[in-house]
């Protein structure tokens, strides 16, 4: 008679999944550049494929070790298939252009694109631009439902020719 009673039933359910948790599992990323952690980097884990999680983002400390949110500070990733990308902005115009070899084309055109950016769309970064979206980024991940290790290992040349 009781569970008949869709109030009943509503009650019982809630406090049925109240000890379920989240789903999100603890991610243990390290992010390098040619083998060296890579500090200072925005990292997101862009849902794709066949689940389209929600976006999990975080930021490299010292050791290029992140902490993914996804609803709450540092509270994980749902698991899923993901495409990583990794955005690292220079401090200052100096050190972005330190950065580029004035010998090769494309980083030339990169340091016009840089003294014009007021009048173009640009996104200063220190590294090569492939890793910024999810459509040249050549990084994946799946993230199982428990936790993970991953290392997002960057090359300082992908791309270049």
């Amino acid at each position: 008679m009781l569970l008949r009673n869709p109030c009943c039933v509503l009650v019982l359910t809630m406090f049925a999944c109240m000890g379920c948790g989240n789903g999100l599992v603890n991610l243990n990323a390290r992010v390098t550049l040619d083998g060296k952690p890579l500090e200072g980097a925005a990292v997101s884990l862009i849902g794709g494929g066949k689940t389209r999680n929600r976006t999990a983002s975080g930021m490299t400390d010292a050791d290029g070790v992140v902490r993914f949110t996804t609803f709450q500070p540092n509270d994980g990733v749902l698991p899923g298939e993901y495409k990583v990308v990794v955005i690292k902005t220079p401090k200052s115009a100096e050190e972005e252009i330190a950065t580029y070899d004035r010998n090769n084309p494309e980083d030339l055109k990169l340091i016009m694109a840089r003294e014009r950016s007021g009048n173009v769309a640009y996104t200063p970064t220190l590294l090569p631009r492939a890793y910024l979206t999810p459509e040249t980024s050549p990084l994946t991940c799946t993230v199982p439902p428990a936790e993970r290790e991953v290392l997002f290992a960057l090359d300082s040349n992908f791309g270049k020719k």
